[in-house]
């Protein structure tokens, strides 16, 4: 064992801080902040610190060393954000810090997939979803703090696990359901079926202030072959209603009819009936 695994986390992070251009302590530093079995976030690790080692880079030259680099970057991020995910609200002051983390671009791919630069690239895209899930756990509004221009790239066909934990994320809230309605308007037509199923419940919880925009495609979701796209389609559906146009969600209810009959998933068929029976009350729909 290293004289560095033998020093209290706080203290490895300490070191790195000060000295970013020892590759050891890269690692060691990753190794520190290793969840213990259970345990709790260790009390000297402060969310001032981790976003001091959040903001670090190892300055290098040539390619293979600057691939390296990168390769550090990418692990210790990770580490950090899931690390930050798990103090909970104790560290919500980070937010802007992972915020600002998901604006760098990712390496690039490369031919073959073995090679150095793709594992890099794999590794940034591991660290990127464990900044989107520390952001899940921060707080229910955390979305609200990615901008516009940032989400879009995240919801971008090019990763398909930060295409879904980006949805996921801003469908946690009302708020940045709403705030980023656009983006997951635009996520419906993703060629991942589970970020167009997250797109889905994300607007519906947007519901009923998304009805003029969001009733046509999700209404068109009804026919994805996927099953839990259209659960999804069908709740987000029922939750429009009050704010949707009379022919446009006369629409949807007519398709319900036929899901609630002869869908071929069992679950959908469930989904469908149940909001046949929900629909039955006193309506709130606009006219025309």
């Amino acid at each position: 064992m290293s004289t560095a695994d033998r020093r209290r986390p706080a203290d490895v992070l300490e070191a790195l801080v000060r000295e970013p251009q020892r590759r050891a302590l890269w690692h060691a530093s990753a190794r520190a902040l290793l969840p213990p079995r259970g345990g709790p976030v260790p009390a000297e690790l402060s969310a001032e610190l981790l976003v001091r080692v959040l903001a670090l880079r190892r300055v290098a030259e040539g390619y293979d060393e600057k691939l390296h680099a990168r390769l550090d970057v990418a692990h210790l991020r990770g580490h950090v954000a899931r690390t930050l995910g798990r103090m909970g609200r104790r560290a919500a002051t980070t937010v802007p810090a992972l915020v600002e983390t998901l604006r760098e671009p990712l390496g690039e791919r490369c031919s073959p997939m073995c090679c150095s630069a793709s594992s890099v690239r794999h590794e940034q895209i591991l660290a990127r979803v464990s900044v989107l899930d520390a952001l899940r756990r921060l707080g229910p509004e955390a979305g609200r703090s990615v901008p516009a221009d940032v989400v879009a790239e995240l919801l971008a066909p090019a990763s398909r696990r930060i295409a879904l934990s980006a949805a996921e994320l801003l469908a946690r809230h009302p708020e940045s359901a709403l705030q980023h309605r656009a983006a997951l308007l635009e996520a419906l037509e993703h060629p991942y079926a589970p970020v167009v199923e997250a797109a889905a419940r994300g607007l519906s919880r947007a519901a009923p202030s998304a009805a003029r925009e969001a009733v046509r495609p999700l209404t068109t979701l009804l026919r994805h072959e996927q099953g839990g796209v259209r659960r999804a389609a069908i709740r987000a559906l029922v939750a429009m209603r009050p704010g949707a146009r009379g022919s446009e969600i006369a629409r949807a209810e007519e398709r319900f009819v036929w899901l609630a009959e002869r869908d071929p998933d069992a679950a959908v068929r469930v989904v469908a009936r149940r909001a046949l029976r929900s629909l039955e009350g006193p309506s709130t729909v606009e006219a025309g």
